[in-house]
């Protein structure tokens, strides 16, 4: 009884210190949002574990990985091991919860028996207290994704656009990083804002009618904040932090000189051409050229249809097609090697870029090391993260001191562009990167 308790003590404690982290009320968190903090990372969650869905699989796991040792002093308890001993009074209490802890966790998955557990080698225990709580964590994710698709009304087609788009290993990142240096360290109020764009948090303090400086409705999730053309200065200061942080990154990996915004690379057809990729390098003496143009688009377009809400990487997909249309042959033609690299709002990479990062990482001596992939992996979400949420908290700061101005009467509003100069949201580090609405 007391166990029960702890547990559910700790789990309503969660929702409450998750709130505190967002700096939000408890209850300004709804179902979705609560949903979401417990889902995976690379589904698109938070990885907040309820202690009443772990018990089990970390009971199982830690008598598993002791049963050695309980066989040595207790002989009898490999005739006690079986299913069917499930309710058998004989057994001591240690033994009878193990094997009720297995009978739960297989309702989620079927191979979990004692049997098929005491049948396991050494090499295979480990992380298996990872792998016997995978598949709840997979079936919160489904049931979750069914939820927004069942319903097929506009926000729910919304939500789940931007659900998707905050998946994987690349997009979920930003939220593993360890602030060690400047490049992976966030401030509060990016922070803060990241994790509201990932939860699908609709804030309370707007109303409906309410709109953006450009005069564009504002919608219950801010998104427009992301991607309002108005004061495109913050989108430059996006693209310039993502372009940046992705010539570190090819740099290291490939040992070459990195050019940035290279002028007159397209002579060779075009003399006279304006046009320039984001970054550029030359992989071998007398070789072709690699040239990279980055690109962020949102994953909820005003266009948004039912149908396109359910397609992973649809956006990131459809942005490269873009920039291929505009550079691939102009490329072609000046012997450059093209490659778009799109990442959408929510961090989610494009294919074409996804495979250049691959190929990347093999050029260098540690590119198959897990912690070098995921340093590199943070700093490139960390920088586009806070460019995004750099964006949105200045656009959003204007209208709430537009908003004061009115209630004042004749408080003139904060310059949302000197705002920026001096960093009121921006990271505290040197250089910017920011992207490219196109």
């Amino acid at each position: 009884m007391v166990i029960i308790i702890i547990i559910t003590f700790f789990d309503k404690r969660t929702d409450k210190s998750f709130a505190v982290i967002l700096g939000v009320n408890e209850n300004d968190l709804n179902v979705i949002n609560k949903t979401v903090t417990k889902l995976a990372l690379n589904d698109g969650g938070i990885g907040l574990c309820l202690m009443s869905e772990t018990v089990d699989a970390a009971y199982v796991a830690g008598f598993t990985a002791s049963l050695e040792c309980i066989r040595s002093k207790y002989p009898d308890v490999s005739n006690m091991l079986l299913s069917s001993n499930i309710n058998n009074p004989d057994i001591p209490k240690g033994v009878s919860s193990f094997i009720k802890a297995v009978g739960r966790l297989n309702v989620d998955d079927p191979s979990i028996t004692v049997e098929g557990i005491l049948r396991m080698k050494p090499q295979e225990l480990k992380h298996f207290q990872q792998k016997i709580s995978k598949p709840k964590r997979d079936k919160r994710s489904v049931i979750f994704k069914k939820m927004l698709q069942n319903k097929r009304d506009d926000a729910s087609s919304r939500d789940l656009a931007m659900h998707l788009s905050c998946g994987g290993p690349d997009a979920s990142a930003w939220v593993k990083a360890i602030g060690k240096d400047v490049n992976t360290t966030m401030s509060k109020a990016c922070f803060q804002r990241a994790l509201k764009n990932r939860i699908l948090f609709s804030d309370p303090i707007y109303a409906e009618g309410d709109l953006c400086s450009c005069g564009t409705p504002i919608d219950e999730k801010q998104r427009h904040f992301a991607t309002c053309k108005k004061l495109n200065i913050l989108a430059i200061v996006t693209h310039t932090r993502l372009q940046d942080a992705i010539q570190q990154f090819t740099h290291v990996t490939s040992s070459k000189i990195i050019i940035k915004e290279p002028k007159k690379w397209f002579a060779k057809s075009d003399p006279v051409t304006e046009m320039r990729l984001d970054l550029v390098f030359v992989e071998s003496e007398g070789g072709k050229a690699v040239g990279y143009d980055v690109t962020v688009t949102h994953p909820v377009p005003a266009n948004l249809t039912w149908n396109k809400s359910q397609l992973i990487g649809r956006a990131a997909a459809d942005a490269e097609k873009r920039k291929i249309l505009s550079y691939k042959d102009l490329c072609d033609v000046n012997d450059i090697t093209f490659v778009p690299v799109a990442y959408e709002v929510g961090g989610r990479v494009g294919l074409l870029w996804r495979k250049e990062m691959e190929r990347l990482f093999n050029m260098h001596p540690e590119g198959g090391h897990a912690g070098f992939r995921d340093y590199w992996r943070m700093r490139i979400s960390v920088a586009l993260q806070t460019g995004i949420s750099n964006a949105m908290l200045s656009r959003e700061a204007l209208i709430l001191e537009r908003k004061a101005f009115k209630a004042s009467g004749g408080r003139l509003p904060v310059d949302a562009s000197l705002m920026t100069d001096l960093g009121s949201y921006i990271n505290i580090r040197g250089g910017g990167v920011g992207w490219d609405s196109s």
